[in-house]
């Protein structure tokens, strides 16, 4: 994680899936209401489907929804969400 790399933006490095418990790249904030209205600017140009940039609604590590940016193919990307619910 850098604030320096380019003033003005925080860049994240890539890490494991959302679903890792091991070495993820996140920046967490907790919310304590039930209504929030939430948004995020997100430069990424993903190579492969397996690259996923965005923001999620954490529950726990087991109840989330994350809505991300991957690769459609190696073209284009697309936007999808992932809910889990273990």
């Amino acid at each position: 994680m850098s604030l320096s790399e380019r003033p003005g933006f925080l860049r994240l490095k890539g890490g494991e899936s959302i679903l890792s418990s091991f070495r993820q790249a996140l920046v967490a904030r907790r919310i304590a209401s039930f209504r929030i209205s939430a948004e995020t600017c997100v430069e990424f140009e993903p190579e492969s489907f397996q690259q996923l940039a965005g923001i999620a609604a954490f529950y726990n590590t087991e109840g989330f929804y994350y809505l991300y940016i991957s690769s459609a193919d190696h073209t284009s990307k697309c936007l999808a969400i992932m809910r889990c619910e273990r």
